[in-house]
């Protein structure tokens, strides 16, 4: 095969992998102009996210420039963006990388491997380059207007920003194809699959928040000390935040440019590793074995209702992508419960002490913790996406003779019974850290209870608006989705906004506000679901 149809083939993977990035293709080419409408307003809505997390930056740096830490700046963000791309390639990089559905027809094609991981490497590589540019921009914006630095400074930080996700992404591809590798090997490869990476994510979690716990100790009388502390706390972490940080403060460029070769040395190594056993690998991942020592035996009848929850606890766990990116919320929820038990009552009316004296609000902090609670357990419910993730079953669903209302409850309480443990478990924690009373403990118990319904049924209802069953992979669905952002987030931020509204209420009042919350969380929750019932099957898809 000469360079020249390699070339081809490449540009043809390239163009095959980048039409539809960000969802384009397909809104250039709707007909109907209600789901073009639909499409834009969703795109509206994902960029004002954006905005919103670029003016954090922003502000989060003009921090760091005000209190003398401009030097930790770079590092810090480099490291941010990394981890954040990390996050979220980690666990959609397999599945992009060695896509099941398209890999019979493939593996036929007279197509080099390498061919085809490059091409999706590319196609990683483009859709978290954004975030490092949401990330890196309003930083380097801020800290060129009040820094002052040298031209060096924008020219280095442009190409750092621009090879940024390499080392992520290739760390996110091994971490995936390692999942990958040892969940193969196991009877219940799904299973252990998905154990693996919730694993992963608990790892995560409870590192966060032990480095938040160790910059917490520093004394922040002493501001000399701290840029130390924490440079070398980042250094600790990821030595290249440290030396892409450094090449932007003074201008070196050979830094930088060793540091750019040496991940697109990586970077080729594992292409040139992952192209070379590309076959191997996906016949691992893919295979799948039968044992013919079938039995016939006393055949069982379930109720209507017990089938279709057992048919989707089989559909959830089947997949890790699923159980890993639905199961940080009920996980977040049991760490922040856990916390609870290491803060003191005495250190919540300290604190908001503290923010009486610098802000003039009286904040009732133990108001916060049944909301806060509620907050946790409503990012991304399952209902968000069981419908979507159908897919292209879904046709089988319309055609069998069962209501809607079955459907709709089966997921309900399959959503219910991931959650509902966790959810127990850390109202007990709380209550018992912060040494409740009655009454307090009452709420804890109502308000995430009723928050939880209203959010499973609320994600329903986005679904059966914005289901998608044409999906090339489940990732798209679980953690790009229009269903996703808008069943999973909405919830999230009704909740913080209550949280804060609660907060300032005197306390006198708390228990008519959490009364009144409760109330409203149900009666939501009961109407969106008779709502959600009359939907017929037949027009969804």
């Amino acid at each position: 095969m000469n360079s020249g149809n390699t070339g081809r083939q490449l540009a043809a993977f390239l163009r095959l992998q980048l039409v539809n990035l960000y969802g384009w293709n397909v809104y250039r080419n709707l007909k109907d102009p209600k789901e073009k409408r639909k499409k834009f307003w969703l795109g509206v809505a994902y960029a004002f996210v954006l905005v919103v997390l670029m003016c954090y930056v922003g502000t989060m740096s003009f921090g760091y420039v005000t209190i003398g830490l401009a030097g930790l700046l770079p590092a810090y963000l480099i490291l941010l963006a990394s981890l954040v791309i990390l996050l979220f390639s980690v666990f959609k990089a397999g599945d992009i990388l060695f896509q099941k559905n398209s890999y019979d027809i493939l593996a036929s094609l007279p197509v080099k491997k390498s061919i085809l991981v490059v091409s999706r490497f590319v196609r990683l590589y483009a859709e978290n380059v954004l975030l490092a540019v949401v990330v890196m921009l309003p930083a380097m914006v801020v800290f060129g207007v009040f820094a002052k630095p040298s031209w060096s400074f924008y020219v280095i930080g442009i190409v750092v920003t621009v090879f940024l996700p390499l080392i992520p992404i290739t760390i996110s591809v091994f971490v995936g194809a390692m999942i990958a590798a040892i969940s193969s090997r196991a009877k219940y490869k799904n299973l252990v699959s998905a154990v693996l990476s919730v694993a992963l994510v608990i790892g995560v979690m409870v590192g966060g928040i032990q480095m938040s716990m160790s910059t917490e100790e520093i004394n922040l009388e002493e501001l000399k000390h701290i840029l130390n502390v924490a440079l070398d706390l980042i250094n600790r972490i990821y030595p290249p935040a440290i030396w892409l940080g450094n090449a932007m403060l003074t201008g070196n460029f050979a830094v930088c440019f060793g540091c750019v070769c040496g991940g697109l040395l990586v970077l080729g190594i594992v292409i040139g590793l992952v192209s070379r056993n590309y076959t191997w690998i996906c016949d691992g991942i893919f295979r799948t074995s039968a044992k013919h020592a079938y039995q016939m035996e006393r055949l069982e009848r379930n109720h209507l209702s017990g089938a279709l929850f057992r048919r989707e606890w089989k559909r959830y766990v089947s997949s890790s992508v699923y159980v890993t990116n639905t199961i940080v919320s009920p996980i977040m929820g049991m760490l922040f419960a856990i916390s609870m038990l290491f803060v003191t009552p005495g250190q919540l009316e300290a604190a908001a002490a503290e923010i009486y004296a610098q802000t003039g609000l009286m904040l009732q902090m133990r108001n916060m913790l049944p909301m806060a609670l509620a907050a946790v357990f409503c990012i991304l419910p399952i209902t968000a996406v069981s419908i979507s993730m159908e897919g292209r079953q879904w046709w089988i669903i319309k055609t069998l003779p069962i209501r809607t209302k079955d459907l709709l409850d089966s997921k309900h309480l399959m959503n219910l019974c991931v959650i509902g443990p966790f959810y127990l478990l850390s109202v007990i924690l709380v209550s018992i850290g912060q040494k409740v009373s009655f009454m307090e403990f009452i709420w804890i118990l109502l308000l995430p209870m009723t928050a939880i319904l209203f959010t499973c049924v609320f994600g329903q209802t986005v679904n059966l608006k914005l289901a998608v069953f044409d999906w090339e992979n489940e990732a798209a669905i679980v953690k790009q989705s229009a269903s996703s952002f808008v069943g999973g987030m909405v919830p999230f931020f009704v909740m913080i906004a209550a949280t804060f509204g609660v907060m300032m209420i005197p306390a006198q009042a708390a228990n008519i506000a959490m009364l009144t919350l409760c109330l409203a969380f149900g009666i939501a929750a009961f109407l969106l679901h008779r709502r959600n019932c009359k939907v017929n099957l037949l027009d969804i898809g």
